[in-house]
């Protein structure tokens, strides 16, 4: 892979880990308040966001190694790997529990009376535009992970008081 690609992984696998951390703290500030509903939002979220990490190491460190040698680089080009049976049971589970963790985090987040209300929605509505967004264009995307970055900073405002 050109480094022109690692470069975003590596940004990706960046964040990814920070989200790890931010959604502990924020549901740490919440917890005693949060019920079943944010508990097992915040447990989806960050197994989600784990898988999420695992995806983005196989871009940083297996695909390259793949992509460099002709004779492997079939797996990756006619997408062998990205069809095969576990990977896609893998990369569909990883889909669902985001869904779930992100849809009952929001949740708790909207009802919490810590947080501001904004913030969940626009966590929701960016987790949603950036999941629908590759269907319509990678623009639609950016500004999915914009306006998700922009609810999770009202978060991180409201911890840092």
């Amino acid at each position: 892979m050109p480094r022109s690609c690692a470069a975003p992984a590596g940004v990706a696998f960046a964040g990814v880990l920070a989200l790890l951390v931010g959604f502990y703290a924020v549901y740490a500030k919440m917890r005693a308040t949060a019920g079943v509903q944010g508990v097992v939002g915040f447990l989806f979220v960050e197994v989600a966001y784990l898988l999420q990490a695992c995806k983005v190491t196989w871009e940083l460190f297996l695909y390259p190694v793949i992509a460099r040698y002709p004779e492997t680089a079939f797996l990756l080009r006619d997408a062998i790997i990205k069809n095969d049976p576990a990977v896609l049971a893998f990369r569909i589970s990883a889909s669902v529990t985001i869904l779930i963790g992100i849809v009952l985090f929001c949740l708790s987040l909207y009802r919490s009376t810590i947080y501001p209300k904004p913030a969940a929605v626009l966590i929701f509505a960016g987790a949603l535009v950036y999941a629908l967004g590759p269907a319509i264009s990678v623009f639609v995307s950016i500004f999915g992970i914009f306006t998700f970055a922009v609810g999770c900073m009202l978060l991180g405002v409201r911890l840092l008081r």
